[in-house]
């Protein structure tokens, strides 16, 4: 089966105009308290995604993010039930919009706990970080087929920070197939 990373579609974003979220209100988590592949225990359902774009936009499935959550409709939520067997804590969050298009939508900060060892090391292009080079910033990945299992989504357990969800084909297909808006996919090579 192949895999791929889920990206937020920048590019189908500018030529759209989607909707995104500009700022937080009533925020009190830490900034990656939710994507760093930990189950959050004391959520806040006050924090508040403003959305104030002027014009008249498409709403998307994924609300880009200025803290870099994973912020989905829940259309998205309704796609991915199936495949994602508990590697989702889905945190709900109010979005407050002068789109007439998102009153009443519900959203929701996707957080994705399950967390894979699974990057062939050998095969993937990385470069030391940090003060004394205990993290790898991963360029290029290649993934132990092996390793992965039967996971559908999950996030890679050296690269937790970098807001990479990686899928598989079925629920990539799935997700286009629903015509989610706002995502983009980058295959990556697994052996």
């Amino acid at each position: 089966m192949k895999y791929y990373l889920m990206r937020y579609n920048y590019a189908q974003g500018d030529r759209q105009n989607h909707i995104s979220g500009l700022k937080k209100l009533n925020d009190t988590m830490p900034d990656y308290s939710v994507c760093s592949g930990k189950y959050v225990e004391n959520w806040n359902p006050d924090i508040t995604l403003v959305c104030d774009n002027k014009k008249e936009n498409i709403v998307p499935d994924w609300l880009c993010d200025i803290d870099g959550w994973l912020v989905v409709s829940q259309r998205f939520v309704d796609t991915v039930k199936p495949f994602e067997n508990g590697a989702i804590q889905y945190l709900p969050i109010k979005v407050d919009a002068i789109q007439p298009q998102m009153q009443g939508e519900k959203y929701y900060v996707a957080n994705v706990i399950t967390v894979l060892d699974v990057v062939d090391y050998e095969k993937s292009d990385w470069f030391p970080m940090g003060p004394n080079d205990e993290y790898r910033g991963l360029i290029n990945y290649t993934l132990k087929k092996d390793e992965i299992k039967e996971n559908h989504l999950f996030i890679i357990k050296d690269d937790v920070l970098s807001e990479l969800v990686v899928v598989s084909e079925e629920l990539k297909n799935a997700m286009v197939k629903a015509k989610l808006l706002g995502f983009g996919f980058i295959e990556v090579e697994v052996v």
